[in-house]
């Protein structure tokens, strides 16, 4: 995906130099941008990891009374880190292409179809 989000193309980019200052000088991303975004994947996965543990905390989930076990919460924790992950990267794509459209939303079909197929 991040091969083809693309601000501007290759020619206008060896054109005009200056467009190479904002990475340069680290305004981008630097050690306070790295920390922000490990504190926002530490609060992600708490919460992807703990609320599906919580919500499953009697382990009696079906109608028949069968209990789901680790198998069906770790379904549902990757899941919501599919989920998460692909809509993440949607948030921080710069140009919305087709490609685009097809990696994120194409990730989360494939997923649910996989384990559709697996069960």
């Amino acid at each position: 995906m991040g091969l083809f989000d693309k601000v501007c193309s290759a020619d206008t980019m060896l054109k005009y130099p200056a467009l190479y200052k904002p990475s340069q000088n680290a305004d981008l991303f630097n050690v306070r941008v790295f920390w922000v975004w490990i504190l926002n994947a530490l609060v992600h996965s708490v919460i992807l990891f703990w609320l599906p543990l919580m919500a499953l905390h009697k382990d009696i989930i079906w109608g028949s009374g069968r209990e789901g076990g680790y198998l069906l919460l770790g379904n549902i924790v990757y899941s919501y880190v599919v989920a998460t992950v692909c809509l993440k990267a949607g948030l921080i794509t710069n140009a919305w292409t087709w490609l685009t459209h097809l990696a994120i939303w194409g990730s989360i079909a494939m997923w649910f179809l996989f384990l559709v197929m697996y069960r």
